[in-house]
């Protein structure tokens, strides 16, 4: 080698060597036993062990049933009241219907003449234009076209009340709608009231 020539540089040596990642530890070791939460029993708790441990277990059986039938009573109490209040409101919607049923069936009567007497102007419209059709004198189709104008004015004044009925119609329908809706929501409170105090009755069993 020629003593002029530089010698190739080493490769460093003060590199620190990359540390590999270590992976977390988990808190619970395999077969290591759980350490168990204890909840603190409550006052009211306390007190139910407190006379269940004086009693002795006949009277703590007797006391038991006791407060049970006496809520079951007192709730029964309050079920019953709310069927009572539900009552009184079938009762007045039942009045309310029959109200409105009585309406709608007069309505419908003063009705009835409005529409007959329309079926006729009908009839009476087609008479006038085949007998238009047939006339053939000036004088013959003057009497027929005066005889149309007669019958349409009549149609248009029968036509305004048969509006004004059918009007008054139509509410009370609306009514008597809205009444069964309330009626019918009536009826499924008071089932769910009727399925509770089934189960109220089985709880005393």
């Amino acid at each position: 080698m020629d003593q002029n020539q530089t010698p190739p540089a080493s490769a460093p040596t003060d590199i620190t060597p990359i540390t590999p990642l270590t992976t977390a530890v988990a808190d619970v070791v395999p077969g290591q036993e759980v350490a168990k939460v204890e909840t603190v029993p409550t006052l009211e708790e306390k007190l139910e062990a407190a006379k269940v441990a004086m009693e002795g277990p006949e009277r703590s059986a007797k006391r038991i049933h006791e407060e049970k039938e006496s809520r079951v009573k007192g709730e029964e109490v309050q079920l019953n009241t709310q069927k009572a209040k539900l009552d009184k409101q079938k009762e007045t919607l039942e009045l309310g219907w029959i109200d409105l049923d009585e309406k709608r069936n007069s309505v419908k009567k003063d009705l009835q003449p409005v529409l007959d007497q329309e079926t006729k102007i009908e009839e009476e419209a087609k008479a006038i234009e085949a007998e238009e059709e047939r006339a053939a004198l000036p004088d013959q189709k003057q009497l027929v076209e005066k005889r149309r104008w007669d019958n349409e004015d009549k149609r248009r004044a029968l036509e305004k009340q048969k509006w004004g009925w059918q009007d008054k119609l139509e509410k009370i329908e609306k009514l008597v709608e809205e009444n069964t809706k309330q009626y019918q929501e009536i009826l499924d409170q008071e089932e769910k009231i009727n399925a509770q105090l089934s189960q109220l009755e089985t709880e005393l069993v």
